[in-house]
């Protein structure tokens, strides 16, 4: 039985709740994702964090940009991302606050802090 894949979303509006998709495959996930980015007209003015949620319950991977394009060719052309099953994407006003959740994200990780 194949699972589906999550995509946990958090749009830049702060009146809509985070919300959780439920999808077939990675061709889904990049659909998804550019419906969110183009759906309402044109992106302007957003930073998208986007990360990958690893089967021991800790971030794999985080990337930062202010091109939701570069996250699709990620999703697209990472080998390693093709057996994962819970994607983050979210948009924020500045790469500050995208930054500042990513750091959170990856907490548990030794190489976080300096020491």
């Amino acid at each position: 039985m194949n699972k589906k894949i999550k995509l946990n979303y958090g749009c830049l509006d702060q009146n809509i709740e985070l919300v959780t998709f439920e999808l077939s495959n990675i061709p889904q996930l990049i659909d998804k994702i550019d419906e969110l980015c183009c759906g309402n007209g044109p992106v302007i003015n957003k930073v998208y964090l986007f990360a990958v949620d690893g089967f021991d319950a800790h971030i794999d991977f985080v990337f930062v940009s202010e091109s939701y394009l570069e996250i699709e060719e990620i999703i697209k052309y990472h080998k390693r991302l093709k057996n994962k099953k819970h994607f983050f994407f979210h948009e924020y006003e500045s790469f500050e606050d995208a930054y500042a959740v990513a750091l959170t994200m990856k907490e548990d990780n030794l190489l976080c802090y300096n020491k």
